[in-house]
């Protein structure tokens, strides 16, 4: 009865130890990839070049018509505004500059932006909408007070 007692306390203990290991072998172990990708929050753009355009709201004049082209191997980006929608003025002003991926928007922690410029002190941000458009944002980063008009829609 003796032995057969110390057969069960040894076996425990191997059980033990063999657990141990394997929670600490689980803790040390390098995500793959594919675990990296999946701790990060929020959709990811894709991996080619995106291009929205659309015509947004101004103070002093008809409209801007904008587009906005995204090259997601160098995070730079192209964006070209059209004064001229009313046929009065020719003028066009395009930069280009870096942009990066930002996460959160208000209680929204999921929200993808696109700050343009995010190294300057008047930065530009881009609420992501799905998979078809771009929302502008505010210089504090909020919707705007007309949201539908400051959208970008996803050339096809």
């Amino acid at each position: 009865m003796f032995q057969h007692d110390h057969d069960k306390n040894s076996l425990r203990k191997r059980l033990i130890r063999v657990f141990i290991f394997l929670l600490i072998l689980t803790a040390c172990s390098n995500p793959t990839p594919e675990e990296q990708e999946s701790d990060l929050p929020g959709p990811f753009l894709p991996s080619q070049t995106e291009s929205y355009s659309g015509i947004l709201p101004c103070n002093d004049c008809p409209g801007i018509r904008t587009s906005l082209t995204l090259f997601p191997d160098s995070l730079a980006y192209r964006l070209t505004e059209d004064f001229s929608v009313s046929g009065e003025q020719d003028s066009t002003m395009t930069r280009s500059g870096i942009y990066q991926i930002e996460y959160g928007l208000g209680e929204d922690t999921l929200a993808v932006v696109i700050r343009l410029d995010p190294a300057s002190n008047q930065p530009a941000f881009f609420l992501l909408l799905g998979d078809s458009a771009l929302e502008m944002l505010d210089a504090a980063r909020s919707p705007q007070a007309n949201p539908i008009a400051h959208r970008l829609r996803k050339n096809r």
